[in-house]
């Protein structure tokens, strides 16, 4: 078995030991509502018995409630042996009570809360309670549970040692999924930093409010030194995390799947559907106790239209071409199933348990890694494709050489680099001999070729001592640092002399070819690159002028002086 595999198998089970782990001899009595508001006196003292219901499943749906409820657990004694635990299976409730009853015949109670954990008893899938080691017979257990929203009750007795056992599985699969979000939210991060690419921005800022919702909603955060008190807010917390965070993935999924630019339409569903999440999200955070009856019903109208719409609007840009579309889908669905069911849950069709809670955090984890590893492939894409037009701006394709701009960026920073430090600078400015003849006799196509040449020679000949600028038309300028100007004549006077020795055979025909050629040197008295430039073109200008298919030489203080081809 792969480890990929094992892994997911080992989060299954860890999920399906905590949520269904197998009871002892339980009844589960619950106090009718109508016998109004009691007391914890009025319960222990067994003068309301009689409201208690027939026994239950000790997996129980409860419906939303502003009144506490009460619970009367029956355990048989005869089968508890060993150390044993009371188990709940640990979802959000403002307030549990435990009364365990004392060999003496009366009660010891333990609290604990969702949104205020203890942090010697916390346990991130159940809260526990250690019972008696001998239960005094007839003495039921009493439960007092105080919350919201709907609620999946999950109550099982087992020995400590299976329960502590089961705990390991479930904390260590937990673990991966919460490390595996850290480490692509880190990694991001990092990307972002470097990079400072907007998308990563969008994806960073998805991937961090979707921990934050996960950490939230399964109460771990609320460990957390200080932050209990954000539970005791009458707002939503997780509510408002969980919005949000679908908002920003929506930002997140509409620029990687480029849907503003070319499907502006979807683009607009989704931008609707975007700023729905955020007036929610507003919603849930007004200081309204529960139910927020307005926030809840757009909550589940918004939330039902998310899968739907989002799916269609990636299937249709997916089907128009768009890859990253398709990689969203791949990496969004599990969590879109969540969500969905999530949103069943709202609704009442389906019911709350421990899986609900947590198997979000696999999907958010599974998400984190392939839209990572699919934002780093698509922005790869995006630099090839910036250094491929960035290459066609700056270097002519026809000759190799640097184009003009690039080029004059080049010319002034070498000259400037020559005058700071003393070094020596040469440049030759040159052109090709009669083009436009061999243009009008045998096409431009000749001419093309006749460029080509020109580039093949020039790096042939001059190799890495030089860099090749494309002017314009067939002028050329060969920029030669640290190149004294003795050297600087020897070097263009032997590419003069190689040019001119083999003609170009173009489709069955010998075209020869030359150059003439103007050679400038950096002196102190040029003031600027332009300076030194301009004495080059006068002594191109002065080549062309004493019969071409030669090399002139100019200075700061000459003109331009013929020398030998």
């Amino acid at each position: 078995m792969s480890i990929g595999r094992s892994w997911c198998v080992s989060i299954c089970v860890a999920l399906w030991l905590a949520s269904v782990a197998p009871a002892a001899a339980l009844e589960l009595h619950m106090l009718d509502p109508r016998a109004g508001e009691v007391s914890a006196a009025d319960v222990l003292s067994g003068r309301i018995d009689r409201h208690f219901s027939v026994p239950l499943s000790t997996r129980v749906a409860l419906e939303p409630s502003r009144q506490p409820r009460w619970f009367r657990l029956e355990i048989d004694a005869a089968e508890q042996t060993g150390e044993q635990v009371l188990t709940v299976a640990r979802l959000p409730m403002r307030e549990l009570e435990v009364y365990l009853p004392t060999p003496a015949g009366g009660y010891t109670l333990e609290s604990r809360s969702f949104f205020a954990p203890d942090a010697e008893h916390f346990s991130p899938s159940t809260f526990i309670f250690d019972l008696p080691d001998a239960l005094p017979p007839n003495a039921p257990v009493y439960l007092c549970v105080e919350h919201g929203g709907r609620l999946f009750l999950g109550i099982d007795v087992m020995p400590a040692a299976d329960f502590y056992r089961h705990e390991r599985t479930f904390v260590a699969a937990i673990t991966a999924g919460f490390m595996t979000i850290a480490v692509m939210l880190l990694v991001n991060l990092v990307f972002l930093l470097a990079l400072r690419e907007r998308l990563y921005a969008y994806y960073v800022a998805f991937l961090a409010s979707q921990m934050a919702w996960v950490l939230f909603a399964s109460g771990i955060a609320f460990v957390l030194p200080g932050v209990h008190v954000l539970g005791q807010y009458p707002g939503s917390l997780s509510g408002t995390l969980l919005t949000l965070a679908n908002a920003l993935m929506l930002q997140f999924a509409r620029h990687f799947a480029d849907l503003p630019t070319r499907h502006p339409l979807l683009d607009r569903a989704l931008r609707a559907l975007l700023f729905a999440f955020l007036a929610l999200a507003l919603g849930f955070v007004l200081p309204v106790e529960f139910p927020h009856r307005w926030v809840g019903t757009a909550a589940s109208a918004v939330f039902a239209m998310l899968p739907v719409l989002l799916l269609f609007v990636m299937l249709q840009a997916w089907r128009a071409g768009s890859r990253s579309a398709g990689l969203f889908l791949l990496a969004w669905l599990p969590l879109g199933a969540f969500g969905a069911y999530r949103t069943l849950i709202s609704f009442g069709g389906a019911t709350p348990s421990l899986l609900t809670m947590y198997a979000p955090l696999f999907a958010v984890a599974l998400e984190s890694v392939v839209l990572s590893l699919a934002l780093a492939w698509r922005m790869l894409g995006l630099r090839i494709q910036r250094d491929r037009a960035q290459y066609l701006a700056d270097y002519d394709v026809l000759t190799g050489g640097l184009a003009r701009r690039a080029g004059e960026q080049r010319l002034h920073s070498l000259f400037t680099a020559c005058m700071a430090h003393g070094r020596a600078f040469s440049i030759a400015f040159f052109d090709l001999d009669h083009l436009k003849t061999i243009n009008d006799v045998h096409g431009h196509s000749a001419g093309d070729a006749c460029l080509h040449e020109i580039g093949a020679r020039v790096s042939a000949v001059v190799g890495d001592r030089g860099q090749l600028v494309r002017w314009g038309g067939d002028e050329f300028l060969l920029l030669l640092p640290d190149c004294s100007p003795a050297r600087a004549r020897e070097i263009v006077t032997s590419l003069c002399a190689a040019i001119r020795a083999q003609p170009l055979d173009h489709r069955g025909t010998e075209l020869a070819l030359g150059i003439s050629a103007g050679v400038a040197s950096a002196a102190h008295q040029d003031s600027n690159a332009q300076a030194m430039l301009e004495r080059a073109d006068r002594a191109l200008y002065a080549a062309k002028r004493q019969g071409r298919g030669r090399v002139v030489a100019s200075d700061a203080s000459e003109p331009g002086r013929p020398l030998p081809a």
